[in-house]
């Protein structure tokens, strides 16, 4: 079995996607929805739904630039807004693994491939994280 480790960083607006750091890792993005505290000024975000798992070589270059944004936003309603979080992971395959993991555990609406088979070996999932910790999991 092989065993995967994600640590969750986020949830960031999208604006704040430009803070994502540099190199290879798993996003995911939400629909979600921003609440500001009238007395504190505070701000925080409730997730509505996972709408999408991706990967990238390069997060903050490749994330910012993507054409699915426009997609991504069809799908959210009303007030929402477009949440995402991030796991820096380097191994390519371990990467492409990983996210398949997610895709198959958690089926996000608009990742038409990958939840009706997981077309790796037995695979553990370990997400940690402050915010965005996903769960973990094992697929066999």
């Amino acid at each position: 079995m092989r065993t995967i480790s994600l640590e969750f960083k986020g949830f960031y607006l999208e604006p704040g996607i430009k803070r994502f750091p540099e190199g290879s890792g798993i996003y995911c993005v939400y629909a979600s929805v921003r609440h500001v505290n009238s007395e504190s000024g505070k701000s925080t975000v409730s997730i509505k739904k996972l709408l999408y798992i991706g990967e990238a070589d390069d997060m903050k270059n490749e994330i910012p630039e993507l054409g699915k944004k426009l997609k991504w936003r069809e799908a959210l309603g009303g007030h929402q807004l477009l949440c995402f979080n991030y796991a820096s992971i380097e191994a390519e395959n371990n990467r492409s693994r990983a996210r398949a993991a997610l895709i198959y555990r958690y089926q996000p609406l608009l990742n038409p491939q990958g939840k009706k088979s997981f077309n790796y070996g037995e695979t553990e999932v370990l997400t940690s994280g402050k915010e965005g910790n996903m769960g973990d999991f094992v697929l066999k």
